[in-house]
């Protein structure tokens, strides 16, 4: 699995991350995994009970079909987890 690199998504890399949810018509529903951070379900109650709110959060990952079921989601994982590190840690939260 080190054929794979993973960066951070900024405005340098955005153009590649849209690319690849064009070439799959989409994330879940057609979300490109943006609208889980505005767009929390029971908002109110996650906030009145959480104890600490995230540093980060990872939504989800998206795996093209051809590279699924070859471990690629936990390396994305372990990369994203990896750069948060680099960047001071903090609570990651994920959906």
């Amino acid at each position: 699995m080190s054929d794979f690199t993973i960066k951070s998504l900024t405005s340098e890399t955005f153009d590649d991350f849209a690319a690849l949810v064009e070439r799959n018509k989409g994330m879940f529903a057609s979300c490109w995994c943006t609208w889980f951070h505005p767009g929390i379900h029971h908002r109110k109650e996650y906030l009145a009970t959480a104890e600490r709110l995230p540093d980060y959060r990872i939504t989800c990952i998206q795996v093209e079909k051809v590279h699924r079921g070859k471990g690629v989601a936990s390396v994305a994982l372990r990369g994203a987890v990896d750069l948060i590190a680099q960047a001071g840690g903090g609570v990651v939260e994920g959906y």
